[in-house]
């Protein structure tokens, strides 16, 4: 793989990573308490991983907790291996889809 390259989109406020020609997304791991969010977040840093600790989007959240991860969508097999192997169970994985104005978020 080539290096990655990032450029951001002024409008969709989302940073997308170009490599070998694909584009890949932003995404956001939504788990049940910010403790697992931390939890997982230390595990992929003990990896070598660092990802952003964000809030978790209204229409998203659903009453749920406040915080997610959010990481580049090609890492998206490594979050749910690592989040296996320390206990901590996501709720759901979204694609953050760039919109005009705001995100919209796919479930994956």
């Amino acid at each position: 793989m080539t290096a990655i390259v990032a450029s951001q989109q002024i409008r969709a406020h989302i940073i997308i990573f170009y490599a070998d020609g694909v584009v890949f997304m932003k995404c956001i791991a939504v788990l049940e308490t910010g403790n697992y969010v931390y939890k997982l977040e230390s595990a992929l840093e003990r990896k070598g991983l660092k990802f952003d600790i964000v809030s978790t989007p209204c229409n998203v959240a659903k009453g749920g907790c406040g915080l997610c991860l959010k990481f580049p969508e090609e890492y998206l097999p490594v979050v749910r291996n690592v989040a296996v192997e320390c206990h901590t169970p996501v709720k759901a994985f979204y694609r953050v889809v760039p919109g005009f104005t705001k995100n919209r978020y796919q479930r994956i």
